[in-house]
Formats: structure tokens, sequence, C-alpha cells
């Protein structure tokens, strides 16, 4: 078995870093203006609605709350 194995060459190994640093530099970039645009548009005033909802009655007890009280 013999081995043919030959390094890339220097430049083609700073190349590639170089190019890995501006990847990973636009991501970052783009994240952190992605960040701060998902508030804004996840944070909307919500519509009030003209339709009738069902009436809250307060200090009502559900069914099961009283059967826990009475075992």
């Amino acid at each position: 078995m013999s081995s043919d194995f030959q390094p890339p060459s220097k430049s083609l190994s700073i190349l590639a870093a170089v190019g890995g640093v501006v990847t990973g530099l636009i991501a970052i970039a783009i994240l952190n203006v992605w960040s701060k645009q998902v508030p804004k548009t996840s944070i909307e005033k919500p519509e009030i609605s003209t339709s009738e909802t069902a009436p809250v009655r307060l200090g009502h007890t559900s069914s099961a709350t009283e059967t826990m009280k009475l075992a």
C-alpha cells in the first residue's frame, strides 16, 4: 500500500480558513439583524373583538375541586 497523500497547498489552506471566517461573520451579522426584527414583528397589539364572549363567573369552583373536598 503506497501513501500518495499530499497536503493541500498553503494558499489553498489559507483561502479555506479565510472563507470560513468570512462565512461565520456573515452568519453572525445576519442572525443579529434577524434577532432584532423578530421581537418587533411577533409582538403586535391584538385586535379588539366585537363578538360577545361567555361571561366569566368569579369564585366558582369546578366539580372536580368539589369532589376532592368531599373525599
